[in-house]
């Protein structure tokens, strides 16, 4: 029998003629950007030296480093804006501006001084760059003499007639750490512009020497938010269909969790699939390394930022795995469940010689080719026809051909898409609805309905592409979408994953065939390879047996059997006994596209699930309380203590301002403050948040320095810690209409902060002089700094715009003294001779800003090589656990009712937790951008934040799981004694972190001065936000804790070396916490030690009494909250705040003495 029938050469036809049109059309579909490509990386160095030594530029730096790039915004204006295709590639190979550049980076390690030089693909220069410390000092120059520099580096330097470029602004800044004057001319074309768009070229001097040199198209800002208002629709459409991704990765889980107990799940297959896939993703990391150091930041060390790259490399590759996994076996036992006569994707390598496994691999073959004319002739009928927008596309990727291996990141993005979005948006959900349909009559119908849904999801998944109109996308991918469906469900994945796979692959691997150089021969030719490697593997299977062969049993799903110690790992207890099948026949032979064989979706020969005999547990009777120690009981001790800390600490009263207004009153002050700047709130919108302003720079700076206490002297003025912020907007008007704005911010006791206004770039303002200009700037200062003549004038930024010209206008503030070379500052934003804001700002010393860079990311490194190895530690601990470790405890824990109750619960509380944080939502409104996206796109979120319950659940199994094992009961013996022993347990767990925070807090402020930064007065329901956080913390938290502690009891049997991985656990949560901290005056080790003595001080307490019972930890939490709540109700300086901390408390409360009364009276949950 020959491999292919008749259905089967039509298929092969449809295929080979799709290829064919696609190669004909593909140009005239996808519009290809014409570059004119004179320049490769060696010639870029090359020029870039000629460049620096021609001009006295430094040289010698240690390294050099070169990226191609091109600019997005600028081609899409000149696409969209300025007269289409032909414009850019007018552009593109004129010398008016340079749409995609070579960036030539020359700098070294641990040095600020570097030298950068930009060049247009043909060769010519189109700006440079030499960065200069803050405290070089230079020769000042006037503005005569720096414009005359500035027109020699434009004639000589960028070889531009001057005769064709007009200066249109020239702005000045003054380095107070070095005196140096620096300057920038802008200049403008007088005969050239791109539709509304202005050439320009701007000229930095730095003291007497030129620094820099850009050339540029000024990008109207109203096509900007033409733009934006347009990707929005592309945004939400996406966002919707996105959801879909979240509901198959729902089914996924639950599919996993069902399977797993009947032992149904083939994990080592699905980890060798995930980890092939991972690793090609990691060599694709690494590869890309070389282009990594244009981004190398100078403050840090070339370790650190090597160090940085590789565990990035290894730890992205771990989590795509561990998805993938996730992936791959829900995909995997579902498809077995579902389609038994299919082709098993584990077994098919050892098919290759058969004629259906080589039907289903050539398949996809010519699914691909059919697939790629059917885009090609789409996007050619829409274009031409439909009038739709395609962005032009430049096939040359010069960057990835200088990375060793060119092929790699095409091989890896393509496996990785090819096999996860087959799997997760087709197999998943296709074969979950199959096997839940099975037997029923509307089968047939439900597939059908389901192939259509995940077609439209799949689509609509990807209409965040750039195009117009935002559901070309969507409309492009559904058919082959709806097609792949259908394809897997009469012949299952193996066709559909070769075509999605080597379609991705030919599409990420065309910049091969862009160039003729060695790098681009050798990366197609790997291409190639890689993309007929399915065909030549079936090609050599049939030569190797001399011809072809049927598909045997053995290579279908329905032949699987689990093995009888995989389903005793799934079941624990439970006793397995061998699956019996529907049928004593095997399974039969399945069809395949080109032979109409009967269809593989019929459940004949489905094999039933294995039966599963549960073992009923020997009742274990609740561990009884110890001897209770009235007196002598530290834990009394320690939560006396507590309550002491909480209540009784002495206080003195708070300079920093307290949120003593409410929003309605913050509103009404911010609606005074908008009529006296001539404003009118009538008819604006408002959006009303609170906001915590965090220069943690600053503060660093400051304790580095010993002036702590000048941060509360600044608490009013440049260092505020509580504001509310109030936005006025228009969501009615059209796109031009909504940029204007206005912002109030208020400190939280309602003194005036700043005021913003905002109007959109072509607004037309009287002109005015520079010297109109400054001294009304220095009148609008006078709002901040009443005494003007103390206010330095240090920069003047001017900003040509189309009807009026802007400028920012800087002051250092000499009222204010700061230590060392520390300013601050106060800005002016002017329009012509209107002041438009006037805000603070206070600026470090550049060699302390790069200290605390350099810190951070060490100190960061660190933070991410522990967090990396306490999750592998406690993934793997608890893998070994649950698979070794015998059963200490095996109570039934909370009746099951009682479970689903609270699962719901949880549910409610992240909706009414995202609903009421609605007013913030709608605050982050971006005004270029549709009011109904916005509020659509925050909807969804609120409606969709119940998916958080499935990650709080997984934590609670697991932490059931392994409490079981270390001999955790769920609660003790009902009774006086009992009940004792957990209230005062839990206690205890709760006072340990409370005294630990109180005691930081009075050290950090021995004078016993407290504030209340934050505020729940911007919620929806301002007196529930606290009652939320509660039900948070019972939810969520006492799982995440108990999680370390469980692994760091249960990995070992040994009493005396438990404390062992106690400790390694507390190390590993150390090195977060010193990088997620602001002390910047102690030294890292210091402060790394401190931290690591405390918490390993009290993590053998917390695994001592957490090991009293579950209900412990959920006492433990409700006594953290009651307490917390009781100290915010008593910081509180609204009766809004007060009451919010007062119902949060009373419900924590009272919820610990109904678990009191449950714990003495028992329950029938209990054995």
């Amino acid at each position: 029998m020959s491999l292919l029938t008749s259905r089967g050469w039509l298929v092969a036809v449809a295929g080979i003629g799709g290829a064919v049109a696609a190669v004909r059309f593909f140009a005239d579909a996808v519009p290809q950007v014409s570059l004119d490509q004179r320049m490769s990386r060696p010639r870029a160095l090359a020029a870039a030296d000629s460049f620096a030594r021609a001009n006295a530029l430094p040289r010698g730096h240690r390294r050099q480093a070169v990226r191609f790039g091109g600019n997005d915004s600028l081609q899409v204006f000149l696409e969209l804006g300025a007269g289409g295709k032909d414009t850019l590639n007018r552009v593109v190979r004129g010398g008016d501006v340079a749409v995609y550049q070579w960036r030539v980076r020359s700098f070294t390690p641990g040095d600020v001084h570097e030298v950068r030089v930009r060049f247009a693909t043909d060769g010519r220069v189109t700006g440079f760059q030499r960065k200069l410390a803050d405290a070089d000092r230079r020769p000042a120059l006037d503005s005569a003499r720096a414009q005359a520099l500035a027109d020699t580096v434009l004639a000589q330097w960028m070889r531009r007639d001057p005769r064709q470029w007009t200066v249109t602004a020239h702005s000045t800044l003054t380095v107070p750490v070095s005196a140096r004057r620096d300057h920038t001319f802008t200049y403008e074309r007088r005969d050239r512009r791109l539709g509304d768009a202005p050439i320009r070229l701007e000229v930095e001097i730095g003291g007497d020497t030129a620094t820099g040199a850009r050339e540029f198209a000024k990008i109207p800002e109203s096509f900007a938010r033409r733009y934006a208002e347009m990707r929005a629709s592309n945004d939400l459409t996406a966002f919707v269909a996105s959801l879909g991704f979240l509901l198959y990765g729902l089914v996924a889980l639950v599919a996993l969790a069902v399977y797993q107990r009947r032992g149904m799940v083939r994990w080592r297959a699905a980890l060798v699939t995930a980890a092939s896939i991972a690793a090609l993703y990691g060599a694709s990391m690494l590869n890309d390394l070389p282009l990594a150091w244009y981004d190398f930041d100078t403050a840090t060390t070339e370790r650190v930022f090597l160090a940085q790259q590789v565990v990035a490399a290894i730890l992205a590759p771990v989590l795509l795995a561990a998805f993938l996994l996730v992936v791959v076996a829900a995909g995997d036992v579902l498809a077995r469940h579902a389609f038994p006569r299919q082709v098993d994707w584990f077994r098919a390598w050892r098919g290759l010689g058969t004629r259906e496994v080589a039907r289903q691999v050539l398949s996809g073959y010519a699914l691909c080719g059919l697939g790629l004319g059917y885009v090609a002739l789409f996007y050619l009928a829409a274009r031409h026809w439909l009038g739709w927008w395609v962005p032009s596309e430049l096939l040359d990727d010069p960057n990835q051909i200088a990375t060793p291996m060119p092929w790699v990141s095409a091989i890896a993005l393509a496996t990785q898409a090819g096999v996860m979005e087959e799997i997760l948006f087709r197999v998943v959900p296709l074969s979950a609805v199959a096997v839940l349909t099975r037997d029923k009559p509307f089968r047939r119908a439900a597939l059908i309905g389901t192939a259509v849904l995940t077609a439209l999801v799949f689509g609509f998944a990807h209409a965040n592409y750039a195009s117009w109109p935002p559901y070309s996308r969507g409309v492009e991918l559904f058919a082959e979408a709806l097609l792949w469906a259908f394809v897997f469900l009469r012949w299952g994945a193996i066709p559909t994953i070769t075509c999605h796979v080597i379609f991705d692959l030919l599409l990420f691997g065309l910049f091969a065939g862009a160039g003729d150089a060695l790098p681009y021969r050798v990366t197609l030719a790997v291409v190639v390879a890689v993309a007929t490697l399915p065909a030549a593997m079936v090609l050599a299977a049939r030569l190797r047996q001399g011809g072809w062969r049927d598909t045997g049993d053995e290579l279908r799903f329905g032949a699987w059997r689990p093995t009888p110690e995989s389903v005793a790992d799934g079941a624990g207890a439970d006793v397995f006994v061998p699956p019996v099948a529907a049928g004593s026949a095997a399974p039969a032979a399945g069809g395949t596209p080109g032979d109409a064989a009967p269809s593989a979706t019929a459940p004949l020969a489905a094999p039933m699930p294995p039966a599963v005999l549960r073992v009923p547990p020997t009742p274990v009777a609740p561990p009884a309380a110890r001897a209770p120690m009235p007196l002598a009981d530290v834990r009394l001790l320690l939560v006396l203590f507590a309550a002491w800390l909480t209540f009784f600490t002495p206080r003195a009263e708070p300079s920093l301002p307290r949120y003593t207004i409410d929003r309605a009153e913050a509103e009404a002050i911010a609606d005074s403050l908008l009529r006296a700047r001539g404003g009118d709130p009538a008819g604006w919108r408002r959006l009303t948040v609170h906001r915590m302003p965090d220069d943690a720079v600053a503060t660093a700076y400051f304790a580095a320095q010993e002036a702590d206490t000048l941060e509360r002297r600044l608490a009013r003025t440049y260092l505020p810690r509580a504001l509310w912020s109030v936005r006025y907007v228009h969501p009615d008007g059209d796109v031009k209409a909504r940029a204007e704005q206005w912002r109030v911010r208020l400190l939280a006791d309602g003194a005036p902060y700043d005021v913003t206004h905002r109007i959109a770039e072509d607004e037309p303002r009287p002109a005015a002089s520079d010297a109109a200009v400054r001294a009304a700037a220095r009148v609008a200062a006078a709002t901040l700094v009443p005494d003007t003549a103390r206010l330095e004038s240090s920069q003047f930024t001017a900003e040509p715009r189309p009807h009026r010209r802007d400028a920012l206008v800087e002051f250092i503030d000499r009222t204010v003294k700061l230590p060392g070379d520390a300013t601050a500052r106060v800005r002016v934003q002017m329009a012509e001779g209107e002041a438009l804001s006037v805000m603070r700002d206070l600026v470090v010393p550049e060699a302390f800003e790069r200290e605390r860079r350099a810190r951070d990311e060490a100190l960061g490194l660190a933070a991410m090589i522990s967090l990396a190895l306490l999750a592998l530690l406690l993934c793997g601990g608890a893998i070994w656990m649950v698979r070794h470790k015998p059963l200490l405890v095996d109570d039934p824990g909370p009746p099951r009712r009682a479970l689903v109750a609270m699962v719901a619960a949880y549910a409610a509380y992240l909706v009414l937790r995202a609903l009421n944080g609605w007013p913030a939502a709608l605050y982050e409104w971006n005004t270029a951008t549709p009011w109904s996206s916005h509020t659509a796109t925050s909807g969804i979120l609120v409606g969709t934040a119940s998916f958080g319950t499935v990650i709080v659940v997984a934590l609670w199994v697991a932490a059931d799981r392994l409490r079981r094992r270390v001999g955790v009961p769920f609660r003790l013996a009902p009774g006086r004694a009992g009940t004792r022993e957990t209230l005062l347990s839990g206690a205890a767990l709760a006072a340990l972190p409370l005294v630990v925070l109180r005691l930081s807090a009075i050290v950090d402020n021995p004078t016993g001065e407290a504030a209340l930064t934050s505020t729940t007065m911007d919620a929806l329901v301002p007196l529930a936000g606290r009652v939320l956080q509660v039900l948070g913390t019972v939810g969520g938290l006492p799982a995440v804790l108990a999680l370390p502690v469980m692994v760091a009891l249960g990995i070992t049997s040994r009493p005396g070396w438990r404390l062992v991985p106690l400790l390694l656990v507390a190390a590993l949560v150390t090195a977060p916490m010193v990088a997620w901290s602001d002390n910047a005056d102690v030294p890292a080790p210091v402060l790394g030690a401190s931290v690591l003595l405390c918490v390993v001080s009290v993590t053998p307490l917390l695994a001592r009494w957490g090991r009293t019972s579950v209900m412990s930890w959920i006492v433990a939490a409700l006594s953290f909250e009651a307490l917390t709540q009781a100290r915010l109700a008593i910081l509180a300086a609204h009766p809004s705040d007060h009451w919010s901390a007062t119902i949060a408390c009373v419900v924590a409360t009272a919820a610990l003495a109904a678990v009191a009364r449950w714990l003495h009276d028992g329950s029938r949950g209990v054995a």
